[in-house]
Parts: structure tokens; C-alpha cells; sequence
């Protein structure tokens, strides 16, 4: 009896049904945006591919992880909109000038982003992602009441976007997703 290779696993991707599901997400979405996630290189799928596959069903807003991603996902798209999920991390000026947009998740990156948009004599279009409970990434409470504390930051931004993770999103009825999604709105 002959031992199989295992060594010989692949893996196929079908594009046609990924641009296809990305289609459904946006139809249940409405009228709220949906975008495509491809930091990781699309969770190794090959965002090389992946992205434009997503572009061509329709998706125009792609998430990345770093500026490295988001500047890959802007040579394939040139008119995308490629956001930063972490961050304003190293040159502001780099954001700018290729026109991504960091996903702003303290108040240090908030600053510097405000600092940037003065420098450059105009608002420049950011996200803000607040932590309602996940305790991974975004601004906590008492810094969105520092940030509100401070007009002059929000003033430079052209804001998008307030985001956060919802803890138990693969379960709809989770009353979790109901107390985050109020904590996005109880802020003075």
C-alpha cells in the first residue's frame, strides 16, 4: 500500500467566489460600507490577487495592517481607498503623500495626525477607533473624553469613520455587541 504525499496539499482559491461573497456582505450591509480586509497579504491568500479580484466586484475601501500593505494595495488600485487598520505608525508625510488614511487608535497618533493635517494647511481624512471592550486596540473611554477635551485635534481631521471590535461579533444575539455598540454614543 502506497503512503500518501502530504507534503502535496494546496490550496485553491476561487475568486470568483470570493468577489461573490464580498457581494453578499454588501447587499445584508445596506447603505453601510464594506469594506475588504487584506492585511497579511489576505490572511495569505495573495492580496496581489485578492484585492483586485475584490475591486472588480465592486469594493473600493480596503483595510490593511501597515503602511507597507496599504502602499502595495495602492500601486495594484491607484483609486482605492486604503486605510491603515494599525495606525499612524512612522512618517505622517508618507500618508499623506500616498494618500492613505491611518485608522487613529491613541491620542498620541491622534496628535500627530492633527500636527500633520496644520502642517499641511488642510484636514486630512482619518478613523477613529475607540475600544468599547475588547481591550485590544483603539482610544478607551477616558481618552475620547481627553480627545473631546481638545477641539483643536478633531477640528484638523476629516473624520470618516468611528469604529470598534465588537468582542462576540460571530454571535448576533450576544448582548455584549449591544452594550459595545452603545459605548461608541455614551460620551459627553
Amino acid at each position: 500500500m502506497a503512503i500518501p504525499d502530504r507534503s502535496a496539499t494546496r490550496l485553491a482559491i476561487d475568486l470568483d467566489a470570493l468577489a461573490s461573497n464580498w457581494r453578499s456582505l454588501k447587499a445584508r450591509a445596506g447603505t453601510a460600507g464594506c469594506a475588504g480586509i487584506v492585511k497579511a497579504n489576505a490572511y495569505g491568500l495573495g492580496a496581489e490577487r485578492v484585492a483586485p479580484a475584490l475591486w472588480d466586484a465592486g469594493c473600493r475601501q480596503f483595510f490593511t495592517a501597515n503602511l507597507d500593505g496599504a502602499l502595495a494595495v495602492r500601486g495594484w488600485l491607484p483609486d482605492a481607498d486604503v486605510h491603515v487598520l494599525n495606525g499612524l505608525l512612522g512618517d505622517a508625510d508618507a500618508y499623506v503623500e500616498d494618500h492613505v488614511v491611518p485608522v487613529l487608535n491613541d491620542l498620541g497618533q491622534v496628535e500627530r495626525w492633527a500636527a500633520c493635517a496644520r502642517r499641511h494647511e488642510r484636514k486630512l481624512p482619518a478613523i477613529l477607533h475607540t475600544d468599547t471592550g475588547m481591550s485590544r486596540l483603539g482610544l478607551p473611554a477616558e481618552e475620547i473624553e481627553d480627545l473631546l477635551a481638545r477641539p483643536e485635534w478633531l477640528d484638523a481631521l476629516d473624520l470618516r469613520y468611528v469604529m470598534t471590535h465588537l468582542a462576540c461579533a460571530d454571535d448576533p444575539r450576544n448582548r455584549m455587541n449591544q452594550e459595545q455598540a452603545g459605548g461608541l454614543f455614551c460620551h459627553s
